[in-house]
């Protein structure tokens, strides 16, 4: 049995063939969502402090801001340990010595409960809605990889 093709060719008076495009025109494109607004891709930035005493005040300020469970830096003091760093007011937030702050007491409870050194991750622009962030440990991932290769028995 013959199977027919998915197109045919019918005979016309005229023996040239027209040819259509196939790509959508500029008018077919779907016209962008409204609200949409423009936004600055993120860099994280890294900073540590060295504490001299354990009580010792760090001047940083910390507001949370419209975003659900987005923390900001609100200032830094001039005698802050952070004031020659890239961090800058308006930065959020992603974790403090490791741990994710959801609000601006606990942020403070993190830095409160320092004792030696304090480090920040932030970003230096506030994401855009719906976007999230996973923070995954490179050195200790590394560190366990080299430690189990080392206790392989082959």
């Amino acid at each position: 049995m013959r199977r027919r093709s998915s197109v045919e060719l019918l005979p016309s008076r005229r023996s040239s063939i027209e040819l259509q495009s196939v790509a959508p025109s500029v008018e077919s494109l779907p016209t962008p969502e409204k609200g949409l607004q423009p936004f600055t891709i993120p860099s994280l930035i890294t900073s540590t402090a060295t504490k001299s005493d354990p009580n010792q005040k760090v001047g940083l300020a910390f507001r949370k801001t419209g975003g659900a469970n987005t923390v900001i830096i609100d200032g830094i003091t001039p005698t802050s340990p952070f004031q020659g760093s890239d961090l800058r007011a308006g930065h959020e937030i992603l974790c403090i010595n490791g741990q994710r702050v959801r609000t601006a007491r606990s942020a403070a409870e993190v830095v409160r409960e320092s004792r030696n050194s304090l480090t920040l991750v932030v970003s230096n622009a506030i994401r855009p809605p719906g976007a999230m962030y996973t923070m995954v440990s490179i050195a200790d991932h590394h560190h366990q990889n080299a430690s189990s290769l080392g206790n392989k028995d082959n």
